[in-house]
């Protein structure tokens, strides 16, 4: 940041991460700009401090010129909070609304603080009713953007500053008591004001950091549930869905079935000789065998398939929404092909062979249970017949 966005974003000093800094002062940013009814509120002003300015003699003409300058003011501000709504705020831009609202309310405030040089310094109880209306737009402009207290000392200073200057001057040159004591009443006041503003700004920065702390807790939150699903549902070997997250799928699939007509088809997938891999090889190696397995499986298979490992060396497919079997060899096939084959682990190949067994709702069973015990003797079936 510059110097100019450290002024303007200053407040007391909060333990945050660096992002969430970045996203706190964006929103700052983005609530500041948008803003709305300033233009009202300027040519409210403006309207009061004429009926003042006019009843302490000041030439209609001057007030007139006076009251057009914050008119035009009014309208640039009436543009603004227009272009706002259009525009997709991001980084890049919202610095530039922050200095055009900024420039705005500079060019208000200052407009605003001038009317103390027309009135006269004899119409001293004129002067009070001015210092009194000046201090109250400023207060509700004050008030109005909670998100940049910035802004609060940069009004007081174009909007309340030259009256202030003013009782100065006289109350000193001029050794005028009345004057004296309305210095001291707009010190006293502004200081009041500036200081209540400051603890309001306060507790509306505090509440943003708030609402994004807790965003970022039920992010964090969703992220750890996720987590701990996937790690309950999933096989930690493999990756894909475990015997449990398998079953509870696969009955659910099983009653849709029976609602819409269409068949379930259970695959079972038992290697052979995988014993025998893993006391030759070591445990890593027939663990790296049962990964580009179960990736090979997923990648023939999908999507039509939902794979799972429910074993040590088994899998398990299910087909749902089948209305002909016959599609079902297809992907056994396939499935065959892509995992009948060698695989290079290391330095090491390994020639890997597979038996499986398919069972289906058409006529062998209605329950996971007896999908299972279908499927499985199929499988074993076909394992004696390669002995």
């Amino acid at each position: 940041m510059n110097y100019i966005q450290k002024f303007l974003f200053f407040s007391r000093p909060y333990a945050l991460s660096r992002d969430l800094n970045r996203r706190i002062r964006f929103l700052r940013a983005r609530e500041f700009v948008l803003v709305r009814g300033n233009g009202v509120s300027a040519l409210l002003g403006a309207f009061m401090l004429s009926l003042i300015l006019y009843a302490s003699h000041v030439p209609l003409m001057t007030i007139a010129v006076w009251f057009a300058v914050i008119f035009v003011i009014a309208l640039l501000i009436f543009a603004f909070e227009r272009r706002v709504l259009r525009v997709q705020m991001n980084e890049s831009n919202l610095y530039n609304l922050v200095y055009y609202r900024l420039a705005l309310g500079i060019a208000l405030s200052t407009a605003w603080g001038s009317s103390v040089f027309f009135v006269p310094a004899q119409e001293s109880l004129y002067l009070v009713f001015l210092f009194l209306t000046l201090s109250t737009m400023v207060t509700l402009g004050v008030l109005g953007f909670g998100t940049m207290p910035a802004y609060f000392f940069i009004l007081d200073f174009f909007g309340l500053a030259p009256i202030t200057a003013f009782f100065g001057f006289y109350a000193f040159v001029y050794q005028e008591l009345f004057f004296f004591l309305l210095l001291v009443f707009a010190l006293v006041w502004q200081t009041v004001v500036l200081k209540r503003a400051y603890g309001i700004s306060e507790k509306v920065i505090g509440q943003l950091i708030y609402k994004e702390q807790l965003k970022e807790e039920i992010e964090e939150h969703k992220r750890s549930k996720a987590i701990i699903e996937h790690l309950a549902h999933h096989d930690h070997l493999t990756h894909i869905a475990n015997r449990r997250y398998f079953e509870s799928h696969a009955r659910k699939a099983i009653e849709e079935s029976k609602a819409s007509g269409k068949s379930i088809v259970l695959m079972l997938i038992d290697l052979d000789n995988f014993k025998p891999i893993n006391d030759t090889y070591g445990h890593h190696v027939g663990d790296k065998l049962l990964q580009r397995i179960a990736s090979a499986i997923e990648a023939s298979l999908a999507p039509h398939g939902f794979a799972a490992r429910i074993g040590g060396d088994e899998f398990a497919v299910l087909f749902e929404n089948i209305e002909e079997v016959s599609s079902v060899v297809e992907y056994e096939k396939l499935l065959k092909k892509a995992i009948n084959t060698t695989f290079d682990i290391g330095n090491i190949t390994i020639v890997n062979h597979v038996s499986i067994g398919c069972a289906n709702t058409f006529k062998e069973g209605t329950t996971l249970e007896e999908l299972y015990r279908e499927a499985d003797a199929r499988m074993y079936e076909e394992k004696r017949g390669k002995k």
